[in-house]
């Protein structure tokens, strides 16, 4: 009895490991907590919050403008989500590589609702890529829908004194 209590226990260990939202690499799993953890990581230090997916042309366009901005300003923090979900892991994966990008702050949707976690992001928000976030601090951000240029990259970073 004891023993199949114990295969019982560790069958039931290995399912929670595997259902689990572990980093996958460099890239963790993006979930309903994650953006409160992104923002208690900074502690009050500018960021800008990009989100992206494999399948947005001007995500493509945007994470090259990304690549080259963090070469100029290398104290540029920048964290990327992908909408993708966890399937799409090496996709990801490869596309980061591609623009350099792979040593970022990465993260990726957990399976589930997107919707939710888009709502956890931004009640305002309905989904249009890319979208992204410019944070001065914990509770002060302006958000932009669709590319960014340098100029609103640089436009930011003088006011927060980058």
């Amino acid at each position: 009895m004891l023993t199949m209590v114990r295969y019982l226990f560790i069958f039931g260990a290995l399912i929670c490991l595997y259902m689990s939202p572990v980093p996958a690499g460099n890239i963790k799993i993006f979930d309903d907590n994650s953006l409160s953890t992104i923002i208690a990581q900074r502690e009050n230090w500018p960021f800008v919050l990009v989100i992206w997916s494999i399948d947005c042309a001007p995500c493509m366009k945007e994470l090259g403008l990304l690549s080259s901005m963090r070469t100029q300003y290398p104290q540029l923090d920048i964290v990327l989500v992908s909408t993708d979900g966890q399937d799409s892991l090496n996709e990801v994966r490869s596309v980061l590589q591609s623009f350099a990008m792979g040593q970022a702050d990465n993260w990726l949707f957990a399976v589930g609702n997107s919707q939710r976690l888009r709502y956890h992001i931004d009640e305002q928000w309905f989904g249009e890529l890319p979208r992204t976030y410019f944070y001065t601090n914990a509770t002060t951000r302006m958000a932009h829908s669709g590319a960014l240029t340098r100029t609103q990259i640089d436009r930011w970073l003088q006011v927060i004194g980058g």
